[in-house]
């Protein structure tokens, strides 16, 4: 049987796992596997000769897709940390000063889009349906543009899209990434705060599109009312593949 959890402290956890795994490789290791962790030693610190171990990542392409498909919230986030990282910082904050400049040399708008998280939980992160439009059209062309395109969720076959837009004809034809923020009351009232769909759609005439839809601030009686309306959403852009 499979049981899934939410691990309380992902660091502390990855921490433990490491130690026990290099143990159990026979790797004598001076720190003890539970208790907080100390601060990294200096990069200078390390040489090639200590090196027990390497992992290299995935493409970017495969990595994009892991968040994309299925809206992995820590994936994205992590991925401001390492544009941080590829600024010569370890200070994630710098990510996202290195993420707003990138949307703003793709055409994204200063005073529209504001940036507070990497996944776009936080309640004060800002933006408009004509800033990512504008990004997707903009990168298309770049040497990594494929990447994020290929990776979205493509309506009625996979990924969060993967219920909705079944037996239309656009599914197959439209890649998606979709957002949510819902708060809920003990007395089981929903307000959708942000229900948002962006990508790339394969219109029946042969053009592609960049499209983004954006529902705000809508009370729902129940969960049941709330799905519907994130289908209604699907609904207007299999309309847009139909119509352009």
């Amino acid at each position: 049987m499979l049981t899934i959890s939410q691990i309380a402290d992902p660091t502390a956890f990855a921490r433990t796992a490491f130690i026990e795994a290099l143990v159990r490789a026979g790797i004598k290791v001076a720190a003890a596997p539970l208790g907080a962790p100390g601060g990294l030693p200096n990069a200078a610190d390390y040489g090639d000769a200590s090196r027990v171990a390497e992992y290299v990542s995935p493409p970017l392409s495969e990595f994009v897709k892991i968040i994309l498909k299925v809206s992995y919230n820590r994936g994205a986030d992590l991925m401001v940390c390492l544009a941080a990282v590829k600024a010569g910082s370890r200070d994630c904050g710098k990510g996202l000063h290195e993420v707003s400049k990138l949307l703003a040399e793709h055409g994204m708008s200063p005073t529209g889009t504001y940036i507070f998280d990497g996944a776009g939980t936080s309640n004060n992160n800002r933006t408009t349906p004509s800033d990512l439009a504008t990004f997707l059209r903009e990168i298309a062309p770049t040497r990594w543009g494929a990447a994020i395109h290929d990776g979205m969720a493509v309506l009625g076959v996979d990924g969060s899209q993967a219920p909705n837009g079944v037996g239309t004809p656009a599914a197959g034809h439209v890649r998606i990434k979709d957002g949510d923020i819902v708060a809920g009351s003990a007395a089981g009232k929903l307000v959708a705060l942000a229900t948002t769909q962006t990508g790339y759609i394969d219109a029946r005439s042969g053009r592609r599109l960049a499209y983004s839809v954006m529902v705000n601030n809508v009370p729902f009686p129940s969960l049941e009312d709330y799905n519907a309306a994130r289908a209604d959403v699907a609904a207007v852009a299999v309309a847009i593949q139909q119509g352009y």
